[in-house]
């Protein structure tokens, strides 16, 4: 069977003719494990956000469409790759309101498929977020901000050189401080 595009679907769908349009998709049963592998792959790249703490995120209203697109493009004829995203959101719509994912989830091992897409989500998220990570990110960008040990010997070399300039007289505070340890009294003239 030819592909059928978002247009021919839009068409069924305005004419009222959907046993027309159930007719003319091609639902398979079963899909080949590498194209399977390819679909969860691909689906849990989509899913997954990196926030600045370098956990990860799902934004699980987007992954349940990211598994809608993994359904119709390994267990349909139905197009999707030229789709723009308002093209791709509104083509979830119909294949929802309209029972093609219910049609797809009732032939052979897409149950599985969508079964193994979140096994595999819950396992990378349980990976990268673990304490060990989260110390370790902490960590990695601590040391990113600690200066290294010649920038630290040139900044202490540089403040010396600083202090020595320094008039020591011209300093107030420093003269009254001076004038307590020489006379045992302040300026208030108690010891």
């Amino acid at each position: 069977m030819e592909n059928i595009t978002l247009n021919e679907l839009r068409l069924f769908v305005s004419e009222d003719k959907l046993s027309d349009m159930h007719d003319k998709i091609e639902y398979k049963n079963y899909v080949p494990y590498l194209v399977k592998r390819n679909l969860i792959e691909q689906t849990i790249f989509l899913a997954i956000d990196i926030d600045i703490d370098n956990l990860y995120t799902v934004d699980y209203l987007g992954f349940e469409r990211y598994i809608g697109d993994s359904l119709l493009v390994g267990y349909t004829n139905i197009e999707i790759g030229t789709l723009q995203l308002e093209e791709r959101i509104e083509l979830f719509d119909i294949c929802s309101q309209y029972g093609i994912f219910d049609k797809i989830k009732e032939c052979g091992d897409a149950k599985q498929l969508i079964k193994l897409i979140k096994l595999e989500l819950y396992q990378k998220i349980k990976q990268n977020n673990t304490l060990e990570n989260i110390i370790s990110t902490f960590l990695t960008n601590l040391n990113k901000k600690i200066p290294d040990a010649e920038t630290l010997t040139k900044a202490t070399k540089d403040m010396a050189k600083t202090i020595a300039k320094v008039d020591l007289n011209k300093l107030t505070s420093i003269n009254k401080v001076k004038e307590l340890f020489e006379t045992g009294s302040g300026s208030n003239g108690t010891t």
